[in-house]
């Protein structure tokens, strides 16, 4: 039922080619949606948000390069880990985003619906991985060097998550009216 969502918004177009075969396009009719905000601040938070979200995926990649201890234990590595489904998930609302208004109604659905709480998650997943690795570590647990630089990695993929969904805002689109 959620394939079928959007598809009121495009209708099918035959056309006959050069050979004379009947060829099927389709064409978008749906609504046009627009950004609350000018385009020109909207591109710019969206590369602003871009940039701290890349700064995060590198982070999460430097965070499982040492043999840190805390990623022995479930509860810090599994959190970790499953950042990366909403970080993707931000990501990917980020770069589908037409860079032009009007936007599709897809688009503007994505964009405040899955982006906000995907970059909620993306901030909330890391912080736990910190807080388990602090509880762990003030039980006396084993640690290494490499338990500092996994929670710096952390609390930066926090800190990046943290900024994207601060700027949910920047990203809400409302239809044009005709």
């Amino acid at each position: 039922m959620a394939r079928k969502k959007y598809i009121r918004d495009y209708r099918l177009v035959e056309r006959v080619d050069e050979r004379g075969r009947l060829r099927t396009d389709y064409e978008y009719i749906g609504g046009r949606y627009v950004y609350h905000l000018d385009g020109k601040t909207v591109q710019r938070e969206k590369k602003r948000v871009l940039i701290a979200l890349g700064a995060a995926w590198l982070f999460f990649a430097a965070g499982l390069v040492p043999n840190a201890a805390g990623m022995r234990a479930i509860y810090v590595a599994i959190p970790y880990l499953f950042a990366a489904i909403p970080m993707g998930l931000a990501t990917d609302a980020l770069l589908t985003a037409a860079r032009t208004e009007p936007l599709r109604h897809q688009q503007a659905d994505v964009l405040e619906n899955r982006y906000p709480p995907a970059a909620l998650f993306a901030a909330i997943l890391p912080a736990i991985s910190l807080a388990g690795e602090g509880v762990r570590l003030l039980l006396g647990a084993e640690r290494n060097a490499g338990d500092l630089f996994f929670a710096l990695c952390a609390a930066a993929v926090t800190a990046g998550g943290a900024y994207a969904f601060s700027r949910r805002e920047r990203f809400l689109c409302r239809e044009e009216k005709d």
